[in-house]
């Protein structure tokens, strides 16, 4: 299984490169992949490309996860925001109200 790797920054998707070593993929480069029958290339342009173990079906699984998770923080947050704009705004809706 292929690992995400969560940080303050962006999060990045650890793959292995044929020689073992390990490939922390940024996912908004938005490479090409080609599958061959030992690994994948994930190629980004004329001069650029790189090998890895594992399949393309199990990064773009991995991308997919990365994709669903950063959703799902993003929507905690905005409902942690929603729910203290309006305990604010149930604070002090007595200084906006007709008298």
């Amino acid at each position: 299984m292929i690992e995400i790797y969560e940080n303050s920054w962006r999060p990045f998707i650890v793959l292995h490169n044929t020689e073992g070593c390990e490939v922390y993929f940024d996912v908004t480069k938005r490479p090409t992949l080609i599958q061959y029958e030992d690994g994948t290339e994930l190629y980004f342009n004329m001069e650029d490309s790189i090998i890895v173990k594992e399949t393309a079906k199990d990064i773009i699984a991995a991308v997919d996860k990365m994709i669903k998770i950063e959703a799902d923080k993003k929507a905690a947050q905005w409902e942690a925001n929603m729910a203290e704009t309006m305990a604010r705004v149930e604070a002090n809706k007595d200084k906006f109200e007709d008298k």
